[in-house]
């Protein structure tokens, strides 16, 4: 059987200023094993400026994600409580909706952990089993990020970056969805 890997590269990037930066903050990763996520502070603050959300038998994603000049948070929680944030998902693998569904049945987390708490640049990683109807795996993908906050003369300027790889270890066909959601 042939292994396919994938890789993509995602960079975030917000209030982006004209001037030098200087040194940030420092940056913390807390890890809170009851609501199962990794989140980043700035060193001395008590509210995050971005959360990894990683339950066991979820898509991973990132909610909230703070306002880079401490303006609150980007995106509240919808009423419903449909999910919002940052995430990914295919529309289609082997006639099963991954972008939809992001429940048990479809998403297994296999490993999440901090990779560098501390520091002017911080990095976490998580990973994910994305499941076939019999609970077997078809994909496995494994998301690597890392944050900076640098300051610039207009406030905080932080930048994201997210590694995105996957492994299928067996055949596979994608495809798109019904109504060209996008």
């Amino acid at each position: 059987m042939k292994r396919i890997t994938l890789i993509a590269i995602f960079l975030l990037a917000g209030a982006v200023g004209a001037c030098a930066e200087a040194p940030g903050p420092r940056l913390t990763l807390r890890e809170n094993p009851s609501d199962q996520s990794i989140s980043v502070f700035r060193h001395g603050e008590d509210i995050p400026i971005l959360t990894q959300n990683a339950r066991l038998e979820s898509r991973p994603f990132i909610h909230p994600l703070g306002a880079i000049k401490d303006e609150g948070a980007v995106a509240a929680r919808p009423p419903g409580g449909a999910q919002n944030g940052l995430f990914w998902g295919f529309a289609k693998v082997n006639d099963r909706d991954f972008y939809s569904h992001s429940d048990a049945g479809y998403w297994r987390r296999v490993a999440s952990r901090i990779v560098t708490g501390e520091g002017e640049l911080v990095g976490w990683q998580t990973v994910y089993q994305m499941l076939d109807q019999t609970s077997r795996p078809i994909l496995e993908e494994t998301q690597d990020w890392t944050m900076r906050d640098r300051q610039s003369a207009d406030g905080h300027r932080c930048r994201t970056i997210n590694v995105w790889r996957a492994v299928a270890d067996s055949a596979g066909a994608a495809g798109r969805r019904d109504d060209n959601y996008q």
